[in-house]
């Protein structure tokens, strides 16, 4: 049985300080100068042991090798709703701002409850992107990162981790994101390691995409991306971005400045690790017409799958969002296939009605894969994803 209550307060100290990137000579990238010869992320391991283990944090999802579970129920939000007088810091590598702990998370695959403990960001420059994690060798702007630790830690097992991450992408916007603007209108009141300002009264939930945006993620176990590197996270990554404006997200590398008070903070992300043997796990919100037995055929657009002697076709609604399969009728020996009889909402056969199975999906490239990666997993298990 481990211990996890000893080892939180040193994690804790880890996200909030980061060791101090003097103190420790740690470094990301962007400050490496021939006068400064601090320790770039390549480097970390000769100093944090951690740094160099099999289970390190970020790392670059590719949807195809992704498999998809049903314990992944979508996540419970409490207190994100809550108003917060909340204060933004300069902690010498990125913004960091502290949550009160009345917020919590729980259910979506963990087997405990996790309060919240602070978030911070992570991004690139004007040319360059800046997320820490990767989508299909994607990386976009900027990323959160909303820390959480473990409740009732005492009595922890030993397979569970005292640390919860939610990281979320954003994306670049023609318009600024109002939400946003009380902490982008702070960055410029805390440009030196240690400054600290309020930005107002918030509720974290505005800062994040609506709830019922949240249903697809993705979910493995990892580490800090900062040393020590300790491999203590449970990470779940979502698909839907945030938006922010191309000011917004250059306000960042514009106001900030690493601790040596000279070198504008940009690119503060740590380079994707090795998945190693760890399982990248799916979860993606499928909403089906009730009473359907079909199999989920998720397949590419307008594309033919052939299964059990039986052809279905994909196709997509004239709304963009829902995409759906319809199953064909046979072919006759020697001849043409007969023609589809008319459907709406129902597919027709000649002993009884089958409702269509539909599923909704953002519509987005991502989102196709993730619904194939579904696909393939009810291949292998069909009885489970029913």
């Amino acid at each position: 049985m481990m211990k996890v209550l000893a080892l939180l307060p040193a994690l804790l100290c880890s996200l909030c300080s980061a060791a101090s990137s003097s103190d420790a000579h740690w470094c990301y990238k962007s400050q490496k100068t021939p006068s400064n010869t601090c320790k770039e992320p390549e480097e970390w391991k000769t100093q944090y042991k951690e740094c160099g283990k099999e289970s390190q944090s970020p790392i670059n999802i590719i949807t195809k090798d992704t498999r998809f579970t049903e314990s992944l129920i979508p996540l419970t939000f409490k207190g994100y709703n809550d108003m917060h007088l909340l204060m933004i810091k300069n902690n010498g590598h990125s913004v960091q701002v502290e949550l009160s702990k009345n917020m919590q998370i729980s259910d979506g695959g963990l087997s405990k409850s996790y309060r919240t403990v602070q978030f911070h960001l992570h991004w690139g420059t004007k040319e360059s992107e800046g997320s820490e994690h990767l989508i299909d060798g994607r990386r976009y702007p900027a990323e959160l990162h909303i820390v959480h630790e473990i409740q009732g830690a005492t009595t922890a097992k030993s397979d569970e981790k005292p640390l919860a991450v939610l990281g979320f992408f954003f994306e670049k916007a023609d318009n600024d994101n109002d939400k946003y603007e009380p902490l982008i209108h702070a960055l410029k009141d805390i440009p030196l390691e240690g400054n600290s300002t309020a930005i107002g009264r918030l509720k974290l939930k505005d800062l994040i995409p609506e709830e019922a945006k949240l249903h697809r993620y993705f979910r493995y176990n990892g580490s800090l991306t900062t040393p020590a590197c300790n491999e203590t996270v449970v990470w779940t990554i979502f698909e839907e971005p945030i938006p922010l404006s191309q000011r917004q997200i250059e306000a960042f590398s514009e106001h900030l400045f690493f601790p040596d008070g000279k070198t504008k903070m940009k690119s503060n992300f740590r380079p994707s690790e090795n998945l190693n043997d760890r399982v990248n796990f799916l979860k993606v919100m499928l909403v089906s017409v009730p009473g359907t037995h079909a199999p989920p055929m998720v397949i590419s657009k307008n594309v033919v799958k052939e299964e059990s002697g039986k052809a279905f076709r994909l196709t997509r609604n004239a709304d963009g969002d829902h995409w759906r399969t319809v199953r064909q009728k046979p072919v006759k020996p020697g001849g043409k296939p007969l023609p589809r009889p008319r459907a709406s909402g129902y597919e027709r056969t000649t002993k009884r009605k089958k409702l269509l199975r539909t599923f909704e999906i953002s519509g987005s490239p991502i989102s196709a894969r993730l619904l194939e990666v579904y696909y393939a997993s009810w291949q292998q298990n069909p009885g489970k994803l029913l």
